[in-house]
């Protein structure tokens, strides 16, 4: 995997004159899939700095703050949990339709060129507030106010529309994304059950936007 991503790298590298900066701010919707369920949305917001080396390939740095969400607090013995979280980490951004020479030359492709997808790893730290489930305590390996950082694979999939004229790289962007969090805990909930059907780890998935300049 170290050795794919530095081929990539030096790949995107070698081809000088395109190299820009960009900053950004985003924001929008989390949702949980974890143990506590049924699934609940909250609210992220948070700043982005990339590196973009070719037309196809970028290094993205992101500092994310907000909460998650599952269970349902009404009801009596049912799993419940908030937690406010920070979470930074970096990522690999590949706009396939990028790696065309057409794209910079035909205006429907330059468009398409915008789409990407990405994936990387960060740290995740976690302020989880439980419902106390006294009478399932059986059923549980883990249960209480959880306190931590996690490792965090983010997969992301989405567009960033120029608000520029075509071609022209530097400008104002904005950004609508999809993107999948994989943590490497089943804790990040507050809840581990002993149940089978619950051994997979923690997730939570985010629909956002954002704008970005590109220097």
């Amino acid at each position: 995997m170290k050795q794919f991503l530095l081929s990539v790298l030096l790949l995107g590298s070698a081809q000088v004159g395109f190299s820009q900066f960009s900053v950004g701010v985003q924001g929008g919707m989390t949702t949980s899939h974890t143990d506590a369920t049924p699934d609940q949305s909250r609210y992220f917001y948070g700043a982005n700095a990339a590196y973009n080396f070719t037309p196809y390939l970028s290094l993205r740095a992101n500092l994310n703050a907000g909460q998650l969400e599952g269970g349902d607090e009404g009801a009596a013995n049912v799993m419940h949990y908030t937690n406010n979280f920070f979470q930074g980490d970096l990522s690999v951004k590949i706009y396939p339709v990028g790696i065309l020479q057409k794209a910079q030359q035909e205006k429907y492709l330059y468009y398409l060129s915008k789409i990407y997808g990405s994936v990387g790893i960060g740290l995740m730290k976690s302020q989880t507030q439980i419902s106390y489930l006294p009478d399932q305590v059986a059923l549980f390996e883990f249960m209480g106010n959880y306190s931590g950082t996690d490792m965090v694979i983010p997969v992301e999939f989405g567009i960033d529309i120029p608000l520029s004229k075509p071609f022209k790289a530097k400008g104002f962007y904005v950004n609508l994304f999809y993107r999948a969090n994989y943590l490497n805990t089943d804790q990040m909930d507050g809840y581990q059950p002993k149940l089978s059907s619950n051994e997979s780890k923690d997730t939570y998935t985010n629909f956002g936007a954002g704008i970005s300049y590109r220097f």
